[in-house]
């Protein structure tokens, strides 16, 4: 749940950002595949 909340105030940030800053929306799209790859990747038990 936490992570949803996390995944929905980052949707925010990118809404609430220039539409011509394309390379800043990149970069943080970027920065969001690395966070799901390490959080969808499964912790070793």
């Amino acid at each position: 749940r936490h992570h949803a909340w996390g995944q929905l105030k980052f949707y925010q940030l990118v809404n609430v950002l220039p539409f011509h800053d394309q390379q800043h929306t990149e970069q943080l799209i970027a920065i969001r595949e690395q966070i799901q790859g390490t959080s969808t990747t499964p912790t070793p038990s």
